[in-house]
């Protein structure tokens, strides 16, 4: 998943997803993957003004996906990185 992923980011998304986080999480078990949007509201001192940063992250069940082919693995990683390009590039949640 970890090679996967920069490589689907170059070849799909043209790279827009490298601030992205990937990780497994061995307590999901209702989904295969999950991609989630926080928005934080920022206060920059030196300008005075405030601003909006967000960070996306993708979660993939390591109890569901392992027992899965790596076909399905891959198409879940790309189901998840679809959304976050959405995420990243639209502001879209």
């Amino acid at each position: 998943v970890y090679t996967l992923f920069p490589y689907y980011d170059d070849v799909y998304f043209g790279g827009v997803l490298k601030t992205v986080e990937v990780r497994w999480s061995k307590r999901m078990t209702l989904c295969a993957g999950l991609c989630r949007y926080h928005e934080s509201k920022l206060f920059s001192p030196t300008t005075g003004e405030s601003f909006t940063n967000g960070v996306c992250d993708i979660a993939l069940s390591e109890p569901l996906l392992k027992f899965r082919s790596s076909k399905e693995l891959k198409e879940t990683l790309l189901h998840e990185m679809i959304h976050a390009w959405q995420f990243v590039t639209r502001h879209n949640r």
